[in-house]
């Protein structure tokens, strides 16, 4: 299904009455995996879709799905949670029937370019349905912009990732209220932040890559920590600059991490990995890695087991 999603994808509009890329409709009734239980399929199809490669426009992967036969169309129609995922990548007609047909389903939203390429505000289009978002990745070239898809009532906002905004975009400025924003993953990366006070007690995933020049102190590091402590399995941090303690270091400021089960830390200037390390009371069966942020490389909190955009 995959390399169906690849092959439909690079196609050339005009050569799509290709016999062996649109066979008969009698061929696809008869291929086994049209025997399959709708629900079945429809797992199938999410599967398909959330292996993607980076840069691929969701709307063009669900079309070429609906283009297979009449009762894929059919099941994708009536699959809410299909269409609700759409990026500024996407043709302001797509987004618009996305938000239609993903009616009553919590959304995924990501605004990462500056303008889109057919020119329309993006933002504009989704801000209305933000109290069915449940994933946003803001990292447009405006801070105006940010601003404005986190004005909105969140609700059921779980995952924020923040990519390269400007300077003073960081989590304070943007006032994230642990009471209305009941966050599980938040990812940022590569932004000067200005102060570094954020409270989320549900938070799963933390990651925070490239903070620079006036980067957080170590103290304040251990406080953001400590205030998810009893639920943080994924924390990120590298490529950063960590001021070191101003004065000598206490071991009663220590935090316990007890559910941390994945950590990715290095590429730290101002103070040491030894020195933030000594700071964390970790457990024995945390899983290590190196700073290896980059093309290619997954976010930590990719590492979490499941993806689900459903309010946990």
């Amino acid at each position: 299904m995959k390399d169906l999603l690849m092959q439909r994808g690079n196609q050339d509009p005009k050569s799509r009455t290709s016999p062996e890329l649109n066979p008969p409709a009698g061929r696809n009734k008869e291929c086994p995996i049209n025997k399959l239980p709708p629900e079945v399929l429809i797992i199938l199809f999410h599967i398909a879709l959330e292996s993607l490669p980076p840069g691929t426009r969701y709307s063009k992967a669900l079309r070429a799905l609906r283009v297979v036969s009449v009762r894929w169309s059919s099941l994708i129609d009536q699959a809410a949670t299909l269409w609700a995922r759409s990026s500024c990548l996407d043709p302001e007609k797509a987004v618009k029937m996305a938000l239609r047909k993903s009616a009553g389903a919590l959304l995924r939203v990501a605004c990462v370019c500056g303008v889109t390429e057919e020119r329309y505000d993006y933002a504009a289009l989704v801000l209305p349905h933000s109290r069915r978002w449940s994933s946003l990745e803001a990292g447009t070239a405006k801070a105006r912009t940010i601003v404005t898809l986190l004005s909105g009532q969140l609700p059921n906002l779980r995952s924020l990732t923040v990519l390269s905004p400007p300077n003073g975009a960081g989590p304070q400025s943007l006032q994230l209220d642990p009471t209305t924003y009941q966050l599980r993953y938040l990812t940022i990366r590569y932004c000067s932040i200005s102060g570094f006070q954020f409270a989320f007690p549900y938070l799963r995933g933390l990651d925070l890559i490239g903070l620079s020049p006036q980067g957080p102190s170590v103290d304040q590091v251990i406080t953001v920590l400590a205030a998810c402590a009893d639920s943080l399995e994924c924390l990120g941090l590298a490529q950063s600059v960590i001021r070191p303690h101003p004065r000598q270091f206490c071991p009663e400021n220590r935090v316990s991490l007890p559910k941390l089960r994945y950590l990715a830390m290095g590429g730290i200037n101002g103070a040491s990995v030894t020195q933030i390390l000594a700071s964390m009371d970790l457990p024995n069966s945390v899983s290590a890695f190196g700073p290896r942020y980059g093309p290619g490389y997954p976010r930590i909190t990719d590492c979490r087991p499941c993806r689900s955009a459903s309010p946990k």
